[in-house]
């Protein structure tokens, strides 16, 4: 009986519970889906260019309180925001390398998010090209102008957003065989010298860290040992030098001190064989030379029997040059000053081998000539420039023709062939205040391709140095 009645009253209770009505609402509501589409995922442009995407944005059913956007840059184990706009138009001033974007599309009504994934390579926008070094305004300026002919007047101060002070003197590329990632630019002012990264113009360095000092510029040279053992600075006659290739780790901590020595060296070094650069000093009018890796500087020695003797040249120096190769030694090629004129002398390797006296009567304006620059290839010729006249000298036959001629008010200020090929020579003007620099194409004769420059570019100041970043 007690069994029964249980059973009654959970059933009635079972009833009674399935009866009542529950304010309950299971209507079924679809979420708003995303869909992104562009036309390419994969994107590859130069640093500072602009990077243009411009997603379709599909939806099933519209959002109450619309999206919000997102785009995030990956590269290695770094992640960064950098833009909360719908469409991506801007330049990129992304360091050169690989990046993955990840464009997130958030509803606001729900949070819900939608995501496209990008790939995106990043070049460097200074890759190749001229090292403008000018002074304009009463300060100094690096320009560079790109292989494309896209011309930087100022990506130095525009990258590290600051002024360097000081009259501009010149600018080298500092690149050792083998170690691409330590390759740097050395600016040199009357204040100081700055080294930036080739590839994108970031300040690595300063005079304190360059030279271990503070110290000022009057005529900065630069140069690299044949074997990428030593890097050199010569500066006002004397002579300091960094590390290279066998000792990675410091190629770019501080230079030496001054080496120790009664010279005065011209801004340019020689480096001639694999074990030894050599170095002129125009105070006692001989080669002097350094053994890589080490801090010495010594006098060369002399062979009386040979074109010239190294020991005992008795002239000044007014120029040098390097030249191509012969017998698998460079060549470099010289202008001397000696009391009876001008002479053009040149080392193959360690060996001396022209000594000529160069009369205008041959080459016109020799003897006044203040800028030379020499190709590099097979064919030994030389250009040189007197006020506003560039002329070809025919090394082997010491003659000279003029081969352009600028109009009157424009005054050649430097010139320097782009050894990489040797098709093309860069020369700078100057008409009062206003700076221009001229390309020129070289035909296999050493000769202007039809006879004019092929490019022109302006903006300029006094442009007092060109160099070549390859």
């Amino acid at each position: 009986m007690k069994r029964t009645i249980f059973l009654f009253s959970f059933l009635s209770l079972f009833w009674i519970i399935g009866c009542s009505k529950f304010e309950q609402d299971f209507t079924l509501n679809k979420i708003n889906e995303l869909t992104i589409s562009t036309e390419k995922t994969a994107f590859e442009l130069v640093q500072f260019d602009s990077l243009l995407i411009a997603p379709t944005i599909s939806e099933s059913s519209s959002s109450p309180q619309g999206y919000s956007y997102e785009w995030k840059a990956i590269i290695a184990d770094t992640v960064f925001s950098f833009s909360k706009e719908r469409d991506l138009h801007m330049p990129v001033t992304f360091s050169p390398g690989a990046y993955l974007l990840q464009y997130i599309v958030t509803d606001k009504s729900n949070g819900s998010q939608t995501m496209k994934l990008y790939t995106l390579k990043v070049n460097g926008a200074f890759y190749e090209g001229w090292l403008v070094t000018h002074n304009k305004q009463n300060k100094g300026v690096l320009s560079f102008v790109r292989s494309d002919d896209k011309v930087f007047l100022s990506p130095a101060q525009d990258v590290n957003h600051k002024e360097y002070p000081g009259k501009a003197l010149a600018t080298h590329y500092s690149y050792l065989n083998n170690y691409p990632a330590l390759a740097s630019l050395l600016y040199f002012t009357t204040e100081g010298v700055v080294r930036f990264n080739p590839n994108n113009f970031d300040e690595i360095g300063n005079t304190a860290g360059i030279m271990g000092k503070s110290m000022t510029f009057v005529d900065p040279g630069f140069g690299i040992s044949t074997l990428a053992s030593d890097q050199y600075i010569i500066d006002n006659g004397n002579l300091y030098a960094g590390f290279g290739i066998f000792n990675p780790e410091e190629i770019l901590s501080p230079f030496s001190d001054r080496f120790t020595g009664d010279y005065s060296l011209f801004p340019i070094a020689f480096p001639a064989t694999p074990f030894a650069t050599y170095f002129y000093d125009n105070k006692y009018k001989r080669f002097m030379q350094v053994a890589y890796r080490t801090r010495i500087i010594s006098n060369s020695t002399g062979n009386t029997t040979a074109a010239f003797n190294m020991s005992n040249v008795n002239r000044t120096m007014v120029a040098a040059e390097k030249g191509g190769t012969t017998n698998y030694n460079s060549n470099f090629y010289f202008v001397m000053e000696g009391t009876d004129g001008r002479y053009f002398m040149s080392l193959n390797g360690a060996t001396p081998k022209y000594n000529v006296k160069v009369a205008d009567t041959n080459a016109p304006d020799f003897s006044r000539a203040t800028k030379f620059s020499a190709s590099a290839s097979n064919i030994e010729n030389m250009y040189y420039a007197y006020d506003n006249k560039i002329y070809l000298y025919d090394i082997k036959n010491n003659t000279a023709t003029k081969i352009y001629e600028f109009a009157v008010q424009n005054k050649v200020t430097f010139l320097q062939v782009q050894k990489k090929t040797s098709k093309q020579i860069a020369v700078s003007t100057l008409n009062g205040t206003a700076g221009e620099l001229y390309l020129f194409q070289i035909d296999d004769m050493g000769h202007f391709v039809g006879n004019t420059y092929s490019k022109k570019f302006e903006g300029f100041g006094d442009i007092i140095h060109l160099s070549y970043r390859d």
